[in-house]
Parts: C-alpha cells; structure tokens; sequence
C-alpha cells in the first residue's frame, strides 16, 4: 500500500509528476545507511567524529539533504524520458516511487525501436548533464561548505548511477536499449540474447560484489538474475515478447487492411471511419485516411473518397489514379482526365490505362481516346461503362456498354448493359439484352436470379421466361 500512496503531485510544464510515500521513506533509510564522506562542512564534520555533540541533528540533517539529493537526481533523470517523450509528441506521466522512477510516455502508437532507444537513453543523458552541472558549481562555490558537500556528492550521485544504468542489463536503461536493438537485429529471439547477456553480467557482478564485501549491490544482482531467469522461461513457454504492434489504433489499422485486401470493402469502410475517433500519430491517421479514400473508391463514393485523400497528411502519398478516379466517379473528368494521364505513363499498367481512355470516352474525346498506344476500344468503353453505373447515370452506362459489344460482342458485355438498362428503368431493353446474352451462352440462372441489379425485372412474365429458358438450356 505504501507504494501506491501518493504524497504529493505537481507539474514541470505538461508533465504530471506523482511522489510516492515509498520513494521518500527508501530514500531516507538510504541516507541514514550510507554516511557522508569526510568532508569539512556540517553535517558531514559533526558525523566523522562522534566525540562531537548534536550527532542527532546531524544524522538528521544529512538524511535530509540525501532526501532533497535523491529526489531531485532521480527526478531529472525521469524528466530526460519525459522530455523526449513529450518531444515525439506522447503525453508522458511520471511516478517517483521506492528507489527509482517509472515514466510513462503514454503513446498514440506502439512506440517504433529507435523512438524508444531513443527516450530510454535521454534518462541517462539528463543524470551525466547534472553530474557536470553539479562539478562545475563544486568549483564555484566556496570550499568546506554545507553547499559544496551537496554538489559534490550530486556530481557522485549521477555520474556512478548514470553510467552504471547504462550497462546492458535489463530492466535498466542500458538493458532496454540492448533489449530493442537485439529485437531490430534478430527478431524475437533478440529478447532471449538480451536476457542471457543480462544473465551473464549479473553473475560477473555478483562475483565482484562477494570479493569487495558490498552486500546492497549483491542484493541487487541476485534480484536482477532472478527477473533475467524468469523472463528467459516465459521465452520458452511462448509467453515473450509480443512484436505486434498493440496500441488500439494501429491494431484496427491491421484489421482493417486485412478486411480491405479480403474484398470485404463495406466492413473495411465501417471499422476504418470508427477507428478515427482513437488517439493516434499524425502518420497513422493519414494512412487511415489513404486507406478510408481507397475504400470510397472501390466503393464509387467519389465525394467522400476526395474528403479523405485530403486530409492525407505529409509522408503517405495518394496515388495519381486513386484521386483520378475520384475526380471521375464525382463527374469532374476535367481534372480526373490530367491525373490518369500521370498514372498511366508512371505505372505502365494496362487497367489504369484504359481506365485514362475510359475517362476520354466519358468526356467526349473519342477519337482521342482510340490514339492511345496499347489501347483495346472494348475494354476502354467497358471502363467508361463501369465508373458511369457506380456514379448512378445509368442510361449512359447502358449506351457506353453497347458501344462495348460493339468492339467486342461477349456475353459479359451482354450482361452489364442488360444491367445498366434495368437500373435505368428501361425494362423492356433490358430483356431484350439478357435475351442476347443468353444466345451468347449466358447459363447462369442462380446469378441472375439473385442480381440486385435486375431487381427490376424480378417478377415480370419476360424475365421469368427468359429464366426457365436458360434452366431449359442447361438441361440439354
């Protein structure tokens, strides 16, 4: 309980700090087990000759100087996290508690390797930055001195506590650090090599402690070994470390790709646009946005696909055709027309290609259209037909797909304008359509039955002939 007991909060700009009972009780049985070296200035020259009077006070005073040195070292050494944190634009919180501090940068991502290599080491940084501060007012300030005795041993304090938190040894800063880079280097199996190191150092440091008789650092290192053992076995159990990402938002992110790439675009859209609301990084939100406005495409939301290819932030880049095929599906084939010309000369591919052509035919410029190197006009004018029906202009589509047949004279090509005719209310066209795909060897009776497309036709006595004579046909 009394670790958890705050005794006191405050603020170093945007940083929330909390004080627990425990950090300043170990903190006093510290300074009352390790007495000041001997040095002219009270407390330090009362306590070196016990002969003198006021030892209580003494004692107590150092005791409380060692409180003041200990809060304020491990203090800047959590705020070198802090900073840095805040710096990569996370919302850190710092606990001060038993013999050490906890911060936590409280990210909007699962923070990337050389981001977290990046702030554990700036704790280290910010310890060696007083033992420098505190040398340098050590030779300022008068010698003998209640002053100098604290600033040299803040110069101590740091310097030893810094450079040995650096060692690679987990869970000290020099072991996190080993800890993320073996992980970068080898995989999973990196955490088991950080902690076999660790493993390692500890018995070497161990051995050192029963030569030099220093019991607290023995202590110490038997704790450490005992955490290193315990983490090798929860290795081999599987249980170690989990190297997916695991903030929320780039978790949904990778579902959300997932169902993207299935073909399940509907859901894709739905759990995208609500993983919106979750904090996240700039750089994540953007690839939201990319990926959102892709979907709109897909999905032949023309307007709502622009709305999200705009807020694509710096770093992610909207493909040329994606914004081109924006641009058409909201009619604007002034500007769409510019954006596949761009698309079809940097990516060569065939589809965007005759989606450029598909574009000129929308607009008109047939003749222009049939120029273009590698063109195929059937499919050209089936492209033009597609992004018409997803715009909801379907008459038009219907005269483009016949222009399609009319390249080339396929049962699909049959089919999709019977379909646009039908969404265009024109019934009987529409029959007149699936007839002509039927005599092209259209079999398909279960599809059609079920095309939301022909929902139209659905009950009419044509449609219901034309069914029974593709059951007839395929029985024969």
């Amino acid at each position: 309980m009394l670790a958890r007991t705050v005794m006191f909060r405050f603020n170093v700009g945007p940083i929330p700090v909390q004080v627990h009972g425990s950090h300043l009780l170990f903190s006093a049985l510290l300074g009352w087990s390790w007495r000041p070296p001997s040095h002219g200035a009270w407390p330090a020259s009362v306590l070196a000759d016990p002969s003198l009077p006021g030892q209580a006070a003494a004692m107590a005073g150092w005791v409380a100087l060692f409180v003041v040195m200990a809060f304020v070292s491990i203090l800047a050494h959590e705020l070198g996290h802090a900073f840095v944190s805040l710096a990569f634009g996370y919302r850190p919180t710092v606990d001060l508690v038993a013999l050490g501090g906890l911060t936590r940068p409280n990210a909007n991502e699962t923070v990337p390797w050389f981001k977290e290599v990046t702030l554990t080491l700036a704790g280290p940084g910010m310890g060696l930055v007083l033992c420098l501060l505190s040398v340098i007012g050590g030779h300022l300030v008068p010698g003998g001195t209640t002053l100098s005795l604290v600033l040299n041993q803040m110069a101590l304090m740091n310097g030893v506590w810094s450079i040995f938190n650096l060692l690679p040894i987990a869970p000290l800063d020099g072991g996190q650090v080993a800890t993320a880079v073996l992980i970068r280097m080898f995989g999973r199996v990196g955490f088991l090599f950080a902690q076999v190191l660790t493993l390692l150092l500890a018995a070497g440091l161990g051995l050192f402690a029963l030569s030099t008789g220093g019991a607290l650092t023995l202590m110490l290192v038997v704790m450490v070994g005992i955490r290193a053992v315990q983490m090798i076995s929860a290795y081999h159990r599987g249980e170690m470390p989990a190297l997916e990402p695991t903030h929320p938002s780039e978790v949904v992110f990778r579902e959300t790709v997932s169902l993207f790439q299935a073909g399940r675009t509907d859901e894709a859209q739905r759990m995208g646009e609500r993983a919106l609301g979750l904090e996240m990084t700039p750089s994540l939100r953007s690839r939201y946005q990319h990926l959102l406005g892709w979907a709109a495409v897909k999905l032949g939301e023309g307007r709502r696909a622009l709305d999200h290819f705009s807020q694509v932030g710096a770093g992610v880049q909207v493909e040329p055709q994606a914004l081109a095929a924006a641009f058409s599906l909201v009619g604007d084939e002034a500007r769409a027309i510019p954006l596949w010309a761009q698309a079809a000369e940097e990516t060569r591919d065939a589809t965007v290609l005759h989606e450029y052509a598909g574009a000129m035919l929308r607009a008109g410029r047939e003749a222009e259209a049939r120029t273009l190197p590698g063109v195929d006009a059937g499919v050209a004018w089936a492209c033009a037909e597609r992004l018409l029906f997803l715009r909801g202009d379907f008459a038009a589509a219907a005269a483009a797909g016949e222009a399609a047949f009319r390249e080339r004279a396929t049962v699909q090509a049959a089919y999709d304008v019977a379909c646009a005719w039908a969404r265009a209310g024109q019934a009987e066209t529409a029959l007149d359509w699936l007839e002509r795909a039927g005599s092209l060897g259209f079999r398909d009776v279960h599809y059609a039955e079920t095309d939301e497309d022909l929902r139209a036709l659905h009950g009419s006595p044509g449609f219901s002939a034309w069914l029974d004579g593709l059951r007839q046909s395929g029985e024969r």
